[in-house]
């Protein structure tokens, strides 16, 4: 899985106190444990930054990536939901964008999902996009599906 989509998923999942064996298939079941911020009604803002060197795939070439957004995490009758806008940017590489993301943890599963699209000045396009579902009454990952992708121009 490419970094950008796994650093992506860990930031979404590390705010909620889910950590999934680095954003892979874990080979054992995993705990869930919702933090106490998470007991209000209130949506809750959580501002993040994420800088790291990930691979084009417009090129091949390394570049460093900087996300910056707010997550926004709130309750109702037990279920938490989740939702994150981005921002992101590249350097060398001048690719620029935004992303979103949606959590939902309703008891039975969390389910994470996340799309990001990024152009630069040439016109060439990346899209991130990552799916994962955890079952929690065994604790697997039913779903785990991502890719980050050159489109082109």
């Amino acid at each position: 899985m490419n970094k950008l989509v796994a650093l992506s998923a860990c930031a979404t999942q590390a705010a909620f106190a889910v950590w999934i064996a680095g954003c892979e298939k874990p080979t054992e079941p995993v705990q869930a444990t919702r933090p106490s911020y998470l007991t209000t009604n209130a949506p809750v803002a959580f501002p993040f930054e994420l800088v790291f060197d990930d691979v084009n795939p417009c090129t091949g070439l390394i570049h460093t990536v900087t996300i910056t957004g707010t997550t926004f995490v709130q309750t109702h009758d037990g279920v938490v939901n989740a939702r994150s806008e981005r921002t992101i940017t590249t350097s060398p590489t001048g690719f620029v964008g935004h992303g979103t993301d949606s959590f939902v943890d309703n008891g039975q599963v969390m389910m994470f999902r996340l799309t990001d699209i990024l152009t630069n000045a040439s016109g060439d396009r990346i899209r991130a996009q990552l799916v994962q579902v955890l079952d929690l009454s065994t604790g697997t990952v039913t779903v785990a599906e991502g890719e980050v992708k050159c489109l082109g121009r």
